[in-house]
């Protein structure tokens, strides 16, 4: 083989370069590989407590029926994140990657739409169940959780679906040249010519962006505000009726009044992380929908490690999952004696 010679224009990389290179490969890639692995075996043994608990009893009440319709899209879009990796590492699926990157880019939004509607439905759900406001269709609604819950789960996948079939074409079929952004700059020679053709953009993108920026909110803001508005009546009654308890119970002040702690600390402490779910996916869109948007570098970290966060407090949170988790656990330690 012949030895290639380096061109004299071109300089060998330092080690700052190299450092350069480096550090986005383990923010991008690396990392989200190991926090999408995490998140495929958690939400798998989510998925696998609940199938297990459904063949003893051929039932599944419905905490649980939305806590696996959350676990299992949840694993579908981590192996989804594993994709860019195995593309990464094998050359040759790069050309099946190409061909099919409309269908990814569908199945990808479908996913993580019925993420979001998922944990706005478990929210809806904890406060329909935990609350105690006296209104009759609040009480209508709590007496008949088991009937309109697989309702609202099946409507909010139809939702999803139907939401996320047009978008990728609607982004990249229909306006490529912001799709590619950079290509304008590189065409048109100098920054005076850029800031000249500016007000063409500004209006192409008035136009052409409204579709998708328009799906992309009804997708995730109305699950967000679900979501917040449920956790918000159901901090406002865990604090109402701990106070009233409080006053007038003196034995409420002991381990019942902990356990209600508990419960607003877990609920405020999942809003926050999904609030900060919303807020990077929001800002990954945007940037895909205009890549000359600012994005956060750490976007693909949060977003591959939230399902991690997420399986964590509803493995903590539900007494058959933490038995299972404990039970695995134990079992572990006790071979590993034994070995």
């Amino acid at each position: 083989m012949e030895n290639l010679e380096v061109p004299p224009n071109v300089t060998a990389p330092t080690t700052s370069s190299a450092t350069l290179l480096i550090v986005p490969l383990i923010l991008e890639l690396l990392i989200p590989f190991v926090e999408s692995l995490l998140g495929v075996i958690l939400n798998t043994f989510i998925v696998v407590v609940n199938a297990v608990g459904w063949a003893k009893n051929f039932q599944l009440n419905s905490c649980d029926l939305i806590i696996t319709c959350l676990g299992f899209s949840q694993v579908l879009m981590q192996m989804l994140n594993l994709l860019p990796f195995l593309v990464f590492c094998c050359s040759t699926c790069v050309p099946w990657f190409n061909r099919h990157i409309n269908v990814l880019d569908v199945l990808g939004l479908a996913l993580s739409y019925i993420t979001f509607w998922s944990i706005a439905c478990l929210h809806v759900f904890y406060c329909v169940r935990i609350t105690n406001f006296r209104q009759s269709s609040f009480q209508h609604l709590k007496a008949r959780t088991r009937q309109w819950i697989p309702w609202l789960l099946l409507g909010c996948l139809l939702v999803s679906v139907l939401m996320a079939v047009p978008a990728p074409w609607a982004l990249y079929s229909l306006h490529p040249i912001f799709a590619y952004p950079l290509l304008f700059w590189n065409t048109t020679g100098n920054a005076t010519n850029y800031l000249h053709l500016e007000p063409v953009i500004v209006a192409y993108q008035v136009v052409h962006y409204a579709a998708p920026l328009t799906l992309f909110l009804f997708s995730y803001v109305p699950p967000f505000l679900m979501c917040c508005g449920a956790a918000t009546l159901l901090l406002t009654s865990l604090w109402q009726h701990t106070r009233r308890m409080a006053l007038c119970n003196s034995s409420f002040r002991g381990p019942n009044q902990v356990a209600h702690f508990k419960a607003i600390k877990s609920v405020s402490i999942s809003c926050c992380i999904f609030a900060i779910y919303f807020l990077t996916t929001m800002s990954s869109r945007l940037h895909l929908l205009w890549p000359l948007c600012y994005q956060i570098r750490l976007c693909p970290i949060i977003l591959t490690g939230f399902p991690i966060f997420q399986s964590l407090i509803l493995i903590f949170t539900n007494i058959k999952l933490r038995q299972a988790a404990f039970g695995i656990l134990f079992y572990c330690r006790c071979k590993g004696r034994r070995a």
